[in-house]
């Protein structure tokens, strides 16, 4: 672990691709990996499922919805443009890799290991030098694998929270939020880099304290929140990766509060305390740009349900 951070300390530094590239790998092959080896057949994205589909979640729903022709002409999409998921040519000028995999990836860092696994069952050991054999049985020394023509970025292990200070700083609303059930994106380590921020109002950030929110009329708490000055970090319950997915009511309620600067709890002298800069149930009631450019979308939604199968 130590020499993964300082990778990434240099990979920060220097923003030389290579470095990152190394670090990237260094550390999922030492760290993340062997995580995922304790814990065989783990989803990432939601600690409490297995991984099953291309990308660990069913988003036919959403393909359908969102290439159906009501949609495509709510967003005045052209016709020969298609939604998809993942763009793999924009994830290899990220990572370097990746391209090669074609249009269709299988959970990456599940992929990653996968792929490790198999390159081991395929080497032989000579002379104490690593070889891989080739189709014709003949030793070769291991060449990258890195797609031609393919220039990386290394942002994967960059540090980019700094960006969020002069947002802070100009009291712009900031809200980090994560499901409590993901394990790529965990939410403990998404409040570490939070509390490490060097801002002016790092100090009080860091006495904070969490508190409950729900949804209205729910009897249990759909998450926890903390907040000082125009930042907060909400954490979502039983909701993994794609929060939207998992818990939608909570998801939506969490966004449409954010958006419309109204806060998710209320202090104990009835004005906002959680995120946005509205003020308290006023919020709400200014919210009408954002209903009617949602309009479109709402009446998208309306004529696929209406339609005929």
């Amino acid at each position: 672990m130590p020499l993964c951070a300082w990778g990434s300390r240099q990979c920060d530094r220097t923003r030389w691709s290579w470095v990152c590239g190394l670090t990237l790998y260094y550390c999922q092959a030492f760290v993340f990996a062997r995580v995922l080896a304790a814990n065989p057949g783990i989803n990432v994205y939601d600690i409490r499922k297995t991984c099953e589909g291309p990308l660990c979640y069913d988003f036919s729903a959403a393909d359908a919805f969102l290439n159906s022709e009501a949609v495509r002409a709510a967003l005045g999409v052209p016709q020969d443009v298609a939604w998809s998921e993942c763009n793999m040519a924009v994830h290899a000028a990220f990572t370097g890799e990746g391209a090669r995999r074609g249009p269709t990836v299988v959970c990456p860092e599940r992929e990653t290991t996968r792929r490790r696994a198999e390159k081991r069952q395929k080497t032989t050991a000579t002379g104490g030098i690593t070889r891989r054999k080739r189709k014709n049985g003949k030793p070769a020394h291991h060449k990258s694998r890195r797609p031609k023509n393919t220039i990386s970025t290394g942002d994967f292990m960059r540090d980019f929270s700094p960006k969020l200070v002069p947002l802070l700083e100009d009291n712009v609303p900031v809200m980090i939020y994560a499901g409590d059930k993901d394990l790529i994106c965990n939410h403990v380590g998404n409040r570490r880099w939070v509390d490490s921020l060097e801002w002016s109002g790092a100090a009080a950030w860091r006495q904070a304290a969490d508190r409950d929110w729900s949804l209205p009329g729910a009897s249990g708490a759909s998450g926890s929140v903390a907040t000082s000055g125009p930042l907060s970090f909400v954490r979502v319950f039983d909701a993994g990766h794609m929060v939207p997915m998992d818990q939608p009511e909570a998801a939506l309620h969490m966004i449409s509060r954010f958006v419309s600067g109204t806060a998710l709890v209320r202090d104990e002298a009835g004005g906002d305390e959680a995120g946005g800069s509205g003020g308290g149930e006023e919020g709400d009631k200014s919210g009408g740009s954002r209903t009617a450019a949602a309009a479109p979308l709402a009446a998208a939604a309306a004529a696929e349900r209406v339609a005929p199968a």
